[in-house]
Formats: C-alpha cells, sequence, structure tokens
C-alpha cells in the first residue's frame, strides 16, 4: 500500500532500547513516506549534542527528569514520552513535566500517525483495517 503522508524530516529517539525502537520505527514505517528516525542513548552530551539540532520531533523514555531536560534544551520541541507498557503515572509524570504527547508500546500505527498529526500537523493517513464482519440479523 503506498504511503501518503510526508515523513517529518528529523526524528529523534532518544534513550529507548533498541527493541523499543525498532517497534516504534515500524510504526512509523506504517504511516510514513521514509521516517528518518535515529537512536542515540541517553547520554547527556549527546543529548545536548542531538536536542541542539533543529529536530521535528523527539521520542523519549516516560521519565520526567529526562523530559525536563529536553525542555530546557529544546523549549519549542515536541517531545513524545513512550513506555514500553501503558503506564499511567509514567504518562501523567511525563506530561508534567513538560512531553507533549506520551504513547506505549505496542504502537498502533493510527496511534503514531494522530501523534504526527496532532504534534507536527502532518496530514494523519488512515490504516488500513480488516474488514468488519456482517452483523447477524434476527430473523422475523
Amino acid at each position: 500500500m503506498p504511503k501518503a503522508v510526508p515523513a517529518p524530516r528529523n526524528i529523534l529517539a532518544l534513550g529507548l532500547d533498541e527493541d523499543l525502537f525498532h517497534e516504534l520505527e515500524n510504526a512509523l514505517c506504517a504511516v510514513t513516506e521514509a521516517p528518518t528516525a535515529r537512536r542515540l542513548p541517553a547520554d547527556p552530551q549527546k543529548l545536548r549534542e542531538a536536542a541542539a539540532a533543529a529536530l521535528d520531533l523527539i521520542f523519549c523514555p516516560a521519565q520526567a527528569d529526562l523530559v525536563r531536560l529536553l525542555r530546557q534544551i529544546q523549549p519549542d520541541a515536541c517531545i513524545v514520552a513512550v513506555s514500553p507498557q501503558p503506564d499511567v503515572n509514567a504518562w501523567l509524570d511525563a506530561m508534567d513535566a513538560g512531553a507533549s504527547d506520551y504513547c506505549a508500546a505496542p504502537f498502533d500505527p493510527n496511534e503514531i500517525a494522530w501523534v504526527l498529526e496532532t504534534n507536527l500537523g502532518v496530514p494523519r493517513r488512515a490504516v488500513s483495517a480488516p474488514p468488519a464482519q456482517p452483523r447477524a440479523t434476527a430473523a422475523a
């Protein structure tokens, strides 16, 4: 199926473990033409160097301290806090610390499309869903 959503120019996955990054990258591939995500460890020096560059989107672990640091370095950045599984406390802490959004694995392509549209203005492309099963009708 052809991709209809243009890829954001610069996506940084900061401090995500390799498995979580690849899962996120696969979801991005399902909704963008050519994701340009790159993964870096959450090393403070690399963080400052990478975050000082022009970035469209930063995915980082849902850790309040890291989100606060990113927000200081990139006050206008779109920061999406990520966790390996849904965690209400991590979500609320990250949002309180300044995250723009939150998502958790397993990543649904429609959720990632919504994150891109909401935070970057990238138009959402519908991701194909299996056809609905016809409903049984009651006999009269």
